[in-house]
């Protein structure tokens, strides 16, 4: 072993290996309780020789460029961007980025620095999702390592190395159908509470289901037969939704349910807001094997589309109503709220 300058890396040569010179560099500090400054190693790599492994902290300390770097566990790291970035984010992006991070917990106590691509990869690996999911894990990923590059938590971005390819080229989405005629006289014939008009609601509104349980009460006009989407998972998702003359007894009752105008238009008795998990096992999945239908609850909205589209509605009315991206004609084309209601009725 040749001495280097103090705080600069160490090479090793290890015999045996068919790489043998190791070379290993400083990459931060601790402090314990007693204030004492204690080294943090980094493994840069196995190199055939003395000079390619010298090569290899020469080129770490020309990237790091004097910059130090902050310790910090993946976990830590999580609940600091949390802090600083959630508050931009709606409520559906925010339940990706929660879904996608449980999905990590082997990362949770590690080092963000000392987190290696084959740290990254074998989460994606070992979470047996499918390509969305795995997508937004990698979406987090990205996310986190950006934020710990602005904060000197890490040295450079590795979630850019995760591999996804083969989960995308062999990734079969589901096909979501819809609700057939008779299926929907089924649910009009059999529903029997608040809780299974909140299928027909979704149908002839075309919202998506989070939309609908976020859905405050002074967001709703019962007089004017609309209420307003004011959480979305996209921009275009933000708008006015007419409610069809069918269903504004049910959006009557539930409204009348509530006290306060800040109270969620879907509720439980506790007048706390529904979450999507507890909607889907408590009140959907056992209504619809009752019926014996077995449709995912997005089916609902595309079955608001197909009925629409059935009626001869016109395609920017359509993606007025579901909060579609729209051509880009779309500035020119104006629809009031009569126009979406005349539409609604029409199915």
């Amino acid at each position: 072993m040749r001495k280097r300058p103090n705080g600069s890396g160490s090479i090793v040569k290890i015999k045996g290996r068919r790489k043998p010179y190791r070379a290993v560099i400083t990459s931060g500090y601790t402090v314990n309780g007693n204030e004492n400054k204690k080294q943090i190693r980094r493994l840069l790599g196995y190199f055939p020789n003395y000079c390619a492994a010298q090569e290899a902290i020469t080129q770490f300390h020309e990237k790091m460029n004097g910059v130090e770097i902050e310790y910090v566990t993946f976990e830590d790291l999580y609940k600091k961007w949390k802090n600083d970035i959630f508050h931009l984010y709606t409520k559906s992006t925010i339940y990706s980025y929660e879904h996608a991070y449980s999905m990590c917990d082997i990362l949770y106590s590690k080092y963000m620095e000392d987190i290696t691509v084959f740290d990254l990869q074998n989460v994606i690996d070992e979470c047996e999702k499918n390509y969305p999911i795995l997508k937004q894990v990698k979406t987090l990923f990205n996310q986190l390592y950006s934020y710990a590059l602005c904060y000197n938590y890490v040295s450079d971005n590795r979630s850019k190395y995760i591999d996804l390819r083969l989960y995308k080229m062999n990734y079969k989405p589901r096909e979501i159908k819809r609700f057939t005629g008779k299926q929907i006289d089924l649910i009009w014939n059999n529903y029997t509470n608040k809780f299974d008009e909140i299928v027909l609601m979704l149908i002839y509104t075309g919202v998506r289901i989070c939309e609908l349980l976020n859905l405050h009460k002074k967001d709703v006009n019962l007089k004017e037969r609309y209420f307003k989407v004011e959480d979305s998972k996209t921009s275009s998702g933000i708008r006015v939704v007419p409610i069809a003359n069918k269903i504004l007894p049910f959006f009557e009752e539930w409204y009348s349910s509530s006290n306060d105008a800040n109270d969620f238009l879907i509720h439980d008795d506790e007048m706390m807001q529904i979450l999507y998990g507890k909607f889907i096992s408590s009140y959907y999945k056992p209504f619809m094997k009752k019926l014996n239908i077995d449709l995912m609850p997005h089916s609902c909205r595309h079955t608001c589309a197909s009925l629409l589209s059935d009626a001869k509605v016109e395609l920017s009315v359509i993606q007025k109503i579901l909060g579609h991206k729209q051509g880009k004609y779309a500035p020119y084309i104006y629809h009031d709220i009569k126009d979406l209601i005349d539409a609604i009725d029409s199915i």
